[in-house]
């Protein structure tokens, strides 16, 4: 009887969840060291919670989920009377987090701009097709970099975290 080794990790993987996945990629990662593979910090499971890079699009999804928190937060204080001391108290509390509002909102602006030049490069028919690519690429790191400083900033304010 023949399996087919994706079906197998498939089975080892699906009915345990996160355990199973892990196990899966403990085996792959000793099976790859044994064979001389290159093994990643991302393939090696306790590793990875550390070293593991964070995806693009999670660091995107991440500022949003953050803008939408200080949205949040800004109509709960709007809700208040205006210099009642409910609202004073609210406000002094969450200090930090209202304090990044200006930021999410410059930062949603940027990443707006960013987006209609990456439309328009994709569009743009005079420019090669690597010269093309060339500018996407560069418009998507400037992109990560918005992103990124953001998010520093959120978890150094917010977060206190360095």
């Amino acid at each position: 009887m023949d399996f087919n080794p994706d079906a197998l990790k498939f089975l080892a993987e699906f009915p345990f969840g996160g355990a199973g996945t892990t196990a899966v990629r403990a085996y792959d990662a000793v099976a790859n060291a044994m064979a001389e593979k290159e093994v990643g910090a991302a393939d090696i499971p306790i590793a990875r919670r550390f070293r593991g890079r964070v995806r693009h699009y999670q660091d995107v999804s991440q500022f949003y989920e953050r803008r939408e928190r200080i949205g949040q937060y800004e109509s709960q204080a709007a809700s208040f009377p205006r210099n009642s001391m409910p609202r004073r108290k609210f406000e002094k509390k969450n200090e930090a987090l209202l304090d990044m509002s200006r930021d999410a909102k410059r930062t949603a602006k940027n990443l707006t701009r960013k987006r209609k030049l990456q439309r328009a490069a994709q569009a743009n028919k005079m420019i090669s097709e690597s010269d093309r690519q060339k500018k996407l690429k560069q418009l998507d790191a400037e992109v990560k970099t918005i992103v990124a400083e953001f998010n520093r900033k959120y978890n150094e304010t917010v977060e206190g975290v360095k």
